[in-house]
Order: structure tokens, then C-alpha cells, then sequence
């Protein structure tokens, strides 16, 4: 969808807590993404569940739920809301750990600049 333009930018962060089991989903991500001037790809301590989406026709939808983005058999809950102000504060506070953690060894950021609003 980045590729096709559907996607017109994207911020993703992703937790930097992981087991050696995700090195190749890690591999792969990156692969995939950090040379994408679309993608703003971080990697920082999270165990966010979050996607929030701005779309055209002016929506604003967040989608927060207990669930990681994978394969499993368990039972999760998610809340699917179309909200600009829960959309703002998501925003924000991935911006406030851009900036907390600028420098130091706890956050990696690849990819457009990421003063542009954050879509996680």
C-alpha cells in the first residue's frame, strides 16, 4: 500500500525488547522499509499496540487492543475509534520519545523526517 501510494507516509515503532527469535522478522522489516523515504521506521522500548490513521476524506481512526501483530490462537480485545483527539495523543507521544531518546542508545530511527505528523 506505501508502494502504491494508498499509504502516503507511516511512522512505525517498534519494540526493541525482542528474543533472538524475531531477528528475521527484524531483518525483514528493515529490509523492507528503511530505505523507503515514506517510512519512518524506530525502533525504541514499546509495548505499544497502537495503529492510528488519517485518511483522506478526514478521519481520524485509532486502533489500540491487547494484542501483538502476530500469528497466535489466544483470544484478544481491540477498540476501533474515529477520534482527532485520541489520534493527537497517540501522535504526540510517540513524537515526546523521538525527542527523550534522540541520541542516546535506547532508540534507532531510520527513514523521512520525523517532525512530519507520526502515524504509528
Amino acid at each position: 500500500m506505501i508502494n502504491e501510494g494508498l499509504i502516503e507516509d507511516a511512522t512505525i515503532l517498534i519494540s526493541n525488547l525482542r528474543n533472538k527469535a524475531c531477528s528475521k522478522k527484524e531483518a525483514l522489516t528493515r529490509d523492507l522499509f528503511m530505505n523507503n523515504n515514506r517510512v519512518e521506521l524506530i525502533f525504541a522500548s514499546s509495548h505499544a499496540k497502537i495503529i492510528s490513521i488519517e485518511t483522506y476524506d478526514g478521519n481520524y481512526y485509532t486502533i489500540e487492543g491487547s494484542g501483538n501483530l502476530s500469528f497466535n490462537s489466544r483470544i484478544e480485545q481491540y477498540i476501533i475509534d474515529n477520534d482527532k483527539e485520541l489520534y493527537d495523543f497517540h501522535n504526540q507521544w510517540i513524537k515526546e520519545i523521538l525527542e527523550f531518546f534522540k541520541g542516546k542508545k535506547h532508540l534507532q530511527s531510520y527513514g523521512y523526517d520525523s517532525n512530519k505528523n507520526i502515524n504509528t
